[in-house]
């Protein structure tokens, strides 16, 4: 059974929706985002890259002739992301 056009659109926007709202906190340097990063090592130049990356996954998404080239670094961003955080920084 495959998905209605207004479904899988509505999913596109949410993961790239979930991918832009902590860029915010990226690009700003706040102080969470820069203690996690300064705990796992690469530092500003690791935030400010992971953040650069999810804002071109997550602008790829939504054009459907390149929602694929978005969706792979978009996968590997948030498995990287949820493994990390369960390593160093851990979970409160």
């Amino acid at each position: 059974m495959k998905l209605p056009a207004i479904a899988i659109r509505a999913l596109k926007i949410l993961a790239a929706g979930i991918m832009i709202q902590p860029l915010y906190f990226k690009f700003t340097a706040a102080e969470k985002s820069v203690y996690i990063f300064k705990t796992l090592g690469p530092g500003p130049y690791g935030r400010i890259g992971t953040g650069t990356l999810e804002l071109i996954a997550a602008a790829l998404i939504r054009y459907p002739k390149a929602a694929a080239f978005g969706g792979v670094p978009a996968v590997g961003v948030m498995t990287v992301a949820v493994f990390s955080q369960f390593t160093k920084p851990g979970i409160e």
